[in-house]
């Protein structure tokens, strides 16, 4: 089997709106000198295909798909296969009829589902099962014409002897760590199984906005961080014969740009810092200290690496416990305990396929 390599990235919210906030998200109003680089280190690594897996622009505004567009273009003219799925705020301004005529006519499908955008393409032995789940006005991601479709796709992945990677903007995992899972799911609930039993064992979203990796006894769920915030990174995934390694990339800018992004990023991290002192009702030295290293962590995708120190830092305790029972709290106990796998990297081994 060749090698393929694929770029992986997610939540573009990409926008030529020059009144975009970027309170919270540092480079909402820098985003054309932002995505120069990016697509140009894209180039420059020269992957096979380039993912995007959905919310790619920030509200499907006809100006900010043209922007998006443009950048892909210039991707396929050096020969990268875009492989590019929906999300939920791709459609606050366009109609999914909208969304094929601006996109479709530069994608490379194998096979398209008639009830919805979802679509197969196989490249180097990799069968990319690009799903739309966005449904209006429903939680089940697909309807059952989608689902029965999938499974078509599934076999004649199997019957060629391709790898299978199964690429949703929302997580089949990440609602684990919700108190009422029914908040958050969106898949029918015979998705997971029929992955698995289809030897599905790599699967690629987005929405979190963080780089977050889920694993179980089959299956990885690789979740790429939001480049334009945190430490600006997007993922770079290989898949070759028995195994598959995933890495996070971080971007590297040149002065003027370098100086003025890293201001932008201070300045929202300042936000997030007292976002959390709001929600706690003001801090100690010691929880802003833990809030100030749990952030960078979680930011730059080193969790793993730093979760002893943050486990046993003196203001730790006192911020889960100040927070317990709210969103953030849970998502913060969810990145820490031991035994989490890293944000940043992680090697699948391929099992052998089960017949039947």
């Amino acid at each position: 089997m060749e090698t393929l390599r694929a770029v992986i990235s997610a939540d573009l919210h990409m926008t030529s709106d020059p009144r975009a906030s970027d309170a919270i998200v540092p480079l909402m109003r820098m985003q054309r000198e932002f995505y120069d680089v990016f697509f140009q280190n894209v180039c420059d690594l020269n992957p096979d295909v380039f993912i995007l897996t959905g919310d790619n622009t920030c509200s499907g505004r006809e100006e900010d798909c043209a922007m998006l567009y443009g950048y892909l273009s210039h991707l396929c003219s050096r020969g990268i296969i875009p492989v590019v799925i929906p999300g939920n705020h791709d459609f606050d301004r366009c109609t999914k009829q909208q969304y094929a005529e601006r996109y479709y006519p530069l994608l490379k499908k194998d096979a398209r589902d008639p009830a919805s955008l979802s679509y197969a393409l196989s490249v180097k032995g990799v069968t990319f099962l690009a799903m739309d789940d966005t449904v209006p006005g429903s939680r089940s991601g697909f309807s059952q014409q989608t689902v029965f479709w999938l499974k078509q796709q599934l076999t004649q992945a199997y019957l060629k002897g391709n790898r299978a990677v199964f690429l949703a903007h929302h997580n089949l995992h990440s609602d684990a760590w919700q108190p009422d899972p029914r908040r958050y799911r969106r898949y029918p609930d015979e998705l997971l199984p029929l992955l698995k039993r289809m030897n599905v064992q790599i699967a690629c979203s987005g929405h979190l906005h963080d780089a977050c990796i889920y694993r179980d006894e089959s299956l990885t769920e690789i979740i790429p961080p939001m480049p334009l915030a945190g430490a600006h990174q997007y993922g770079l995934l290989r898949i070759s014969g028995e195994r598959a390694d995933y890495i996070l990339k971080r971007l590297s800018f040149e002065e003027p740009l370098k100086s003025r992004i890293a201001e932008k990023d201070r300045k929202a991290a300042e936000n997030r810092k007292a976002a959390f002192a709001h929600m706690l009702g003001g801090v100690s030295e010691d929880e802003a200290d833990f809030i100030s290293r749990f952030l960078e962590a979680q930011s730059s995708g080193t969790v793993s690496e730093k979760r002893a120190i943050l486990l046993n830092h003196p203001g730790c305790e006192s911020v889960l416990r100040k927070l317990s029972g709210t969103n953030t709290g849970l998502w913060m106990r969810c990145l820490l305990p031991e035994g989490r796998p890293a944000c940043d990297y992680a090697e699948i081994r391929f099992s052998r396929r089960k017949d039947g």
